[in-house]
């Protein structure tokens, strides 16, 4: 499963949207260009599937962008999509344990539940 297969839409010229290229296109400078640009971009959704740069990140298992998301003070690990997908489930679905296991982690911290 790779995100670059799903169609998005969004304009490239407005800059709040470069968070959702630089996932796009794994280009992890872009990412932490957008949010130095605008901060509130973090959660920022694809408007016609609702998924965030960490639920691209996850479909392509990027996870030098998953890892610096995480690491974001205001990340929403259990953000669902428009079809109820959250980032974790994409792990599940990639059977990939190592972003599992750091997704669930970024959870834990999130919610005060750190787990050692």
């Amino acid at each position: 499963m790779s995100y670059s297969s799903i169609n998005i839409f969004y304009d490239l010229e407005n800059k709040k949207y470069n968070i959702l290229r630089g996932a796009e296109n794994a280009d992890l400078t872009e990412v932490k260009s957008a949010l130095l640009e605008d901060p509130d971009c973090l959660m920022f959704a694809d408007e016609a599937t609702g998924m965030t740069a960490l639920h691209i990140a996850c479909c392509d298992r990027n996870m030098s962008i998953v890892d610096f998301l995480c690491s974001q003070a205001g990340i929403d690990v259990s953000r669902e999509d428009h079809f109820g997908r959250t980032p974790l489930h994409f792990s599940i679905l990639l059977g990939d344990q190592e972003m599992y296991n750091r997704l669930r982690k970024a959870m834990d911290t999130s919610s005060g539940n750190v787990v050692n």
